[in-house]
């Protein structure tokens, strides 16, 4: 079958035409991802998110951070074991850029400075830029009362913050 000029078939659209649609292609291709995907990762930077039970979302992004919302606690309960176990997931604000990080606990004392508790070693990698763990909370250093989740590492031995957030345990 011989085609006409006026055919629609791809090896007879003119240069501009064909241009135009892999311009488009280009367009889409080169999009971000959907806005709210990407401000909801965006609200997440910087923080810790806690719970008293694993968080273990499944699915696409939106629905991921969707799921972190409403499964976040800031208070968690004392269990009958008297240790709180927290598993967080924590958003840096940028990579970390080592090998060795920390989940850092400072109880809050009202206007006084906060009082460091304890820190659990994490091992990561120089580019990652979260963080899915757990800790254990052992009564005999932790009392109930308000705390903040720091993640943490040493630099020169001063202290520089990736993510934090508050917890109260009760």
């Amino acid at each position: 079958m011989q085609h006409t000029p006026t055919s629609r078939h791809p090896a007879h659209l003119s240069p501009r035409r064909l241009t135009s649609a892999l311009l488009l292609v280009a367009f889409v291709l080169l999009l971000p991802p959907p806005l709210e995907a990407a401000s909801a990762a965006a609200a997440f930077r910087g923080k810790v998110i806690t719970s008293a039970i694993p968080l273990t979302p499944t699915g696409e992004e939106a629905s991921f951070f969707a799921y972190l919302r409403q499964r976040h606690q800031a208070e968690l309960p004392r269990p009958a074991s008297g240790a709180w176990l927290v598993h967080l997931i924590a958003f840096f604000h940028e990579p970390i850029g080592d090998t060795q990080c920390h989940v850092a606990f400072y109880r809050l004392r009202g206007k006084e400075p906060p009082e460091f508790v304890e820190a659990f070693g994490q091992q990561v990698t120089a580019s990652q830029e979260n963080l899915s763990t757990k800790v254990e909370l052992s009564p005999e250093r932790f009392t109930p009362g308000t705390y903040e989740l720091r993640i943490t590492r040493l630099v020169r031995g001063k202290e520089e913050v990736y993510a934090r957030s508050q917890l109260t345990l009760k």
